[in-house]
């Protein structure tokens, strides 16, 4: 049994890691083609959070995008008003 595509393109082995998608689905070309570019995706992605941490590694990185900072300061916020309420404890209570 080979090693997974993934795997194989993750260590720089690209041309194995093609014929190995095509010995799993031998007779969809179709389907090995978007495995392929799923795979080529994950290159990608792998080596910009590469390029990303490469120096160093902060905080700020992850709430540069406004979108994400959103939805950190909500869960925290919901976090707070849960711990404020006390519904843990209520909740603790009634489930006994």
């Amino acid at each position: 049994m080979p090693e997974s595509p993934r795997w194989l393109c993750a260590n720089d082995q690209e041309e194995e890691g093609i014929r190995v998608t095509q010995w799993l689905h031998p007779n969809d070309e179709k389907l090995q083609q978007e495995e392929i570019d799923r795979l080529n995706i994950y290159i990608g992605y792998k080596e910009r959070l590469k390029e990303m941490l490469k120096g160093r590694w902060r905080v700020m990185h992850l709430i540069r995008d406004t979108r994400t900072l959103q939805q950190i300061l909500l869960g925290c916020m919901l976090q707070i008003f849960q711990q404020l309420s006390a519904i843990n404890a209520i909740m603790q209570v009634f489930t006994d």
